[in-house]
């Protein structure tokens, strides 16, 4: 049965990966290489926790293992909240603003 909960976590989940994704990818933000390749890592990592997520909540595995994704998604929010710690750090979660020049004629 798909509860209010589980359509707001769906929801939840695609604004993230679109927002990661993207945004990381926009032409408009001149960003370094390894900070796009960070904000790709927060996307799929963030597919593994929502994965995790529907897991426990469909009641896929057993309780043994429910356990083990519980802490695995604990684990991986926390990689997930480390990668936008070091792009906050080093200045690259919003990059230099692109300006185009103007050719007079």
């Amino acid at each position: 049965m798909i509860t209010r909960d589980i359509v707001l976590h769906v929801f939840y989940l695609l604004c993230g990966i679109y927002s990661y994704t993207v945004y990381a990818f926009d032409r408009s933000r001149q960003r370094a290489p390894w900070a796009r390749w960070l904000f790709l890592a927060a996307g799929c990592s963030l597919v593994i926790r929502a994965a995790c997520g529907f897991a426990i909540d469909f009641h896929v595995w057993p309780p043994v293992l429910a356990r083990c994704l519980r802490d695995l998604k604990s684990l991986v929010g926390g990689f997930i909240v480390g990668l936008l710690f070091a792009l906050i750090v080093s200045g690259e979660l919003t990059g230099k603003k692109v300006v185009k020049d103007e050719v007079a004629a």
